[in-house]
C-alpha cells in the first residue's frame, strides 16, 4: 500500500503535471507527498558548481507545494538536494524517505536528444526501489 508519494519537479511544465498527478495520488490513497528538486552540479576547482540557481529550485518547489495543498494533500513537504546525477539523487532520497511511489514527469525528448543527452525518467525507471509513474 503506498503511503509516501516523492515527486521530482524542476518547474517546467512537464513537472507541473507530475505534481499535479502525484498530489492527485497522495491525496486519494491519504498518504503523504514529497516534492523533491535536485540541483545537479559538476565539480570545478573550487569544488561543485551548481547547473541550476538554488532560487529557481526553490521556487519549483515553493510552487509545487502551493498546488499540492490547493488540491486537498494533507501532508506535503519539500526537499531540495545536491547530486551529480539527478536520477540516482532522486532514487537516493526515495529510499532513504521510504517512499513507496516515484512520480516524474517526461521531459519530452525524442529518440536524438535522449540519446544524447540522456533522460533521467528512464533512469529512475532503470534503477528504482519501488514502482514509478513517468506523467507526459
Amino acid at each position: 500500500m503506498t503511503k509516501t508519494v516523492i515527486c521530482a519537479t524542476d518547474g517546467s511544465p512537464h513537472a507541473h503535471k507530475a505534481v499535479l498527478h502525484s498530489a492527485m495520488l497522495a491525496k486519494a490513497l491519504g498518504g503523504d507527498l514529497i516534492l523533491l528538486a535536485v540541483l545537479p552540479h559538476i565539480l570545478g576547482r573550487g569544488g561543485p558548481i551548481p547547473q541550476w540557481d538554488p532560487n529557481r529550485a526553490q521556487e519549483a518547489l515553493n510552487d509545487g507545494v502551493r498546488d499540492a495543498k490547493a488540491a486537498g494533500v494533507a501532508s506535503v513537504n519539500s526537499v531540495l538536494a545536491k547530486g551529480a546525477d539527478i536520477a540516482d539523487t532522486v532514487i537516493a532520497i526515495a529510499r532513504e524517505k521510504h517512499a513507496d511511489q516515484i512520480v516524474v514527469g517526461s521531459g519530452g525528448k525524442g529518440a536524438v536528444q535522449r540519446t544524447f543527452l540522456g533522460s533521467v525518467s528512464t533512469g529512475i525507471v532503470h534503477k528504482a526501489h519501488c514502482p514509478v509513474t513517468v506523467v507526459p
